[in-house]
């Protein structure tokens, strides 16, 4: 959970939250617009911050905000740096999750088990995401 507050001046100098993130990102690119525009950011670990009347995620993650996470990182790394840094991201993802599913498979296969904690439609998921196979309404 993400608690933030930004002091009249900061958010007059920086403006609002950059509606091109839905989740997962808007409060890394704030902070960086901050940081950048000489703010102090500070965080703190041990705050509690109650939210009444609802929540607005669980305490565990569902595979979609795994790959909204993923996707609001790619246009992060779009925004703030280049093409060339998120291709080489996406690039690594890619290949991570590949070798990922071939060991699981290999497992399988040869040792006739898989790993409990192998989430094998995750990674999936995860893979299409990070080769553009994942279509708007799939998220």
């Amino acid at each position: 959970m993400v608690f933030f507050m930004v002091s009249r001046r900061a958010f007059e100098t920086v403006g609002g939250l950059d509606e091109r993130f839905f989740m997962y990102g808007e409060d890394t690119d704030y902070g960086y617009r901050l940081n950048r525009a000489c703010f102090k950011v500070v965080f703190i670990p041990n705050a509690n911050v109650v939210h009444l009347g609802g929540y607005s995620g669980n305490k565990r993650w569902s595979a979609m905000a795994i790959v909204r996470r993923q996707l609001a990182l790619h246009e992060l790394l779009c925004k703030w740096y280049s093409r060339y840094y998120a291709w080489v991201y996406r690039l690594g993802i890619t290949i991570v999750l590949a070798g990922r599913l071939t060991w699981a498979g290999a497992r399988k296969t040869l040792w006739r088990r898989t790993a409990k904690d192998f989430n094998f439609a995750l990674t999936v998921l995860l893979l299409r995401c990070s080769v553009g196979l994942l279509s708007d309404e799939e998220i």
